[in-house]
């Protein structure tokens, strides 16, 4: 149990450092305030009243909202395809990087370049992705179309087809899984090995040291790479718009 004294000193020694923590974290309360506080606040202001950028806003209550949702065909078809897209795009994005982290996780040689090249499209540009898979699945002469010609295959519209567009996203996602391959392998590394030791002297085969084992011990991490997932996959925006030339003819689904 505390003595008086020390309390009072353990106050007063508080009281003496709250301006020096206040001086160190306030770049981060004025950033935190400027730009995502004030702009939260400001859409849902904005989002009640009529506002063209050239006259004062005008209150008009939930009259925005009700033209949105009983009006505009448009948003609900936009609602449509996100829904689709999230839910094709992120259970098949978390399948492909669990096996690839499984994979790198693997004593190969050249493990840590193969890292690395996984994780280098994250750090490319949305837009410059985009514009690099416009090439790849153009098509005349588009890469994709060129292997599937090699193997036979008929050339896809994958851009110009309204029946192609949706999977030609969830493609391009694919392209996109470096930071969950990286967050599966951080998991992977934490996983017990005397756990594997025992499965294999149970005689569990890799198939079962995976279900049995790798898969329950990695349970939170594939929690949170699912909510990372579904959140960036309802923000998705750049990369459709510039694929399609954010025209509303070619919108994926019509």
């Amino acid at each position: 149990m505390r003595r008086p004294y020390a309390e009072s000193r353990w106050r007063r020694l508080r009281r003496s450092e709250f301006p020096t923590a206040m001086l160190f974290i306030s770049p981060w309360i004025i950033g935190f305030l400027w730009f995502q506080l004030f702009p939260i606040l400001s859409s849902l202001y904005y989002s009640v009243t009529s506002y063209n950028l050239m006259q004062p806003p005008a209150f008009v209550g939930l009259s925005n909202f009700s033209r949105l949702f009983g009006q505009d065909d448009l948003f609900r078809k936009a609602l449509s395809n996100t829904a689709i897209y999230t839910l094709f795009s992120v259970p098949l994005d978390l399948l492909v990087a669990f096996l690839f982290a499984i994979l790198l996780n693997q004593k190969i040689p050249g493990r840590a370049i193969f890292r690395t090249a996984f994780y280098f499209p994250a750090v490319v540009p949305s837009v410059a992705t985009a514009i690099l898979w416009i090439m790849l699945l153009n098509a005349q002469g588009g890469l994709v179309n060129v292997a599937l010609n090699a193997l036979g295959l008929p050339s896809v519209p994958w851009l110009t087809n309204p029946n192609w567009t949706m999977p030609s996203l969830i493609l391009l996602s694919v392209w996109g899984i470096g930071p969950s391959v990286v967050i599966f392998l951080a998991g992977l590394q934490d996983v017990p090995r005397d756990l594997y030791d025992a499965a294999q002297l149970d005689g569990a085969g890799p198939l079962r040291l995976v279900r049995d084992v790798t898969i329950p011990m990695l349970s939170p991490v594939i929690l949170f790479n699912l909510i990372i997932g579904m959140i960036g996959a309802l923000q998705v925006f750049a990369q459709p718009f510039i694929l399609f030339g954010g025209s509303s003819s070619q919108h994926p689904g019509e």
